[in-house]
């Protein structure tokens, strides 16, 4: 497990699940650059242990304490959900609180493989989990 989180400060973790084929996340906090590359580079990393076994695999992200992000860090999340479909992703559920969040974040992509939640039950149940 991958673990950058400290308090409210800005952060991420990253818990792969190998028997469920899932990667949980959480997110929080206004992220820089720097921030961004470490869990890119961190979730990239788990994502290819599931493509090198032939395993596609599900998302879950809990990003109820993640802010609103500058448009650069928005744009460098739309080449990591390029990356995730290439490796396998084949659904990812995303609990949000804000729906300034959801805005920036439901531009991302125009697959029907992101979806957004406001409850953890909601986002299990779309997974089927």
């Amino acid at each position: 497990m991958a673990s950058q989180l400290a308090g409210s400060a800005p952060g991420f973790t990253i818990d792969p699940d190998r028997s469920a084929r899932l990667i949980r996340y959480r997110l929080q906090g206004l992220w820089d650059r720097d921030m961004h590359n470490r869990y890119r580079d961190a979730s990239i990393a788990e994502m290819r242990k599931f493509h090198a076994a032939g395993v596609p695999f599900n998302m879950l992200g809990d990003l109820r304490d993640f802010k609103t992000q500058a448009q650069d860090m928005n744009d460098q999340r739309q080449d990591l959900v390029k990356t995730a479909l290439g490796l396998g992703l084949n659904k990812c559920a995303i609990i949000l609180a804000s729906s300034i969040v959801k805005m920036q974040l439901s531009r991302l992509t125009s697959t029907d493989a992101i979806a957004f939640f406001t409850s953890e039950d909601e986002a299990k149940a779309w997974l089927g989990i």
